[in-house]
């Protein structure tokens, strides 16, 4: 019976986890139970997995949906499900840590929630990709199971945490009251999309700007120099040729910078 319950814990995990003033997606309320976002995977979930990465000595914070039902389906059948308890997140960079509501990280069936990762990174050691692996216990007809998250059988794919170090694209500053400020907003139409998405700039002032985007791993995909009038602005993005996943897109001049996501399908 052991075999089944790195899927459950997707299940329950997507659901129960809650974390330090976390707020659930009420959008997965009705998904099958499971974690949100799924783990990464090449083949079966390209856009799963953590989707924001961490910068060395700035704050980070990561949300999971998670949903737990009243039962785990696996191929073997329909098993009941009283509980699921969290047990540990191990992997983490140093200086991040993970929170569930309740401190117990016990959750009943029946439930959404959430878990939070946050901390700031704080050690050049975990530069680049950090696995994470999720540990819990649920409980079926009163029956403790151990579970490990991700699964190579049920679930394949990684849970990967980057950390930048500081001063790299992704790490450049953002904050929304800044950049309001300093120089505009930005968004893509469509998002997701597959091949062209059109970016619209809203500027406070005309100046020459720089545009890049880079995948979730600080790898640069493309930067192109502009000059962009007050007002609104558009301009297109081919992403032809590029891997379906979660891209960053950054808008920048010495005044400050704005970055968004893009999904490209």
């Amino acid at each position: 019976m052991k075999q089944f319950l790195p899927f459950a814990f997707i299940l329950f995990f997507a659901v129960n986890g809650f974390s330090q003033m976390c707020t659930p997606d009420p959008s997965f309320a009705d998904s099958m139970a499971g974690v949100y976002p799924l783990p990464y995977d090449e083949a079966t979930n390209p856009m799963g997995g953590i989707t924001d990465s961490a910068c060395i000595n700035e704050p980070y914070e990561f949300v999971f949906t998670a949903v737990v039902s009243d039962s785990i389906v696996v191929p073997l059948g329909a098993f009941p499900l009283d509980s699921l308890v969290l047990t540990s997140v191990d992997g983490l960079p140093d200086g991040i840590e993970w929170a569930c509501d309740p401190p117990t990280c016990s959750f009943p069936k029946n439930s959404l929630g959430c878990v939070t990762l946050f901390g700031t990174a704080n050690n050049e050691a975990n530069l680049g990709d950090n696995e994470l692996v999720i540990e819990a216990t649920v409980y079926s007809f009163g029956i403790p199971f151990d579970l490990s998250f991700p699964d190579p059988t049920f679930f394949p794919g990684s849970y990967s945490l980057y950390v930048h170090n500081s001063g790299e694209a992704d790490c450049l500053p953002s904050s929304t009251t800044e950049v309001l400020a300093e120089v505009g907003s930005i968004r893509n139409l469509p998002n997701p999309f597959t091949g062209v998405t059109n970016i619209e700039v809203d500027l406070i002032e005309a100046g020459e700007f720089t545009f890049l985007v880079t995948d979730m791993y600080g790898k640069q995909i493309h930067q192109e120099e502009l000059f962009l009038d007050a007002g609104l602005n558009g301009f297109a993005v081919d992403a032809a040729g590029w891997a379906p996943g979660i891209y960053l897109y950054t808008l920048q001049n010495e005044r400050g910078a704005i970055t968004q996501k893009m999904i490209v399908q």
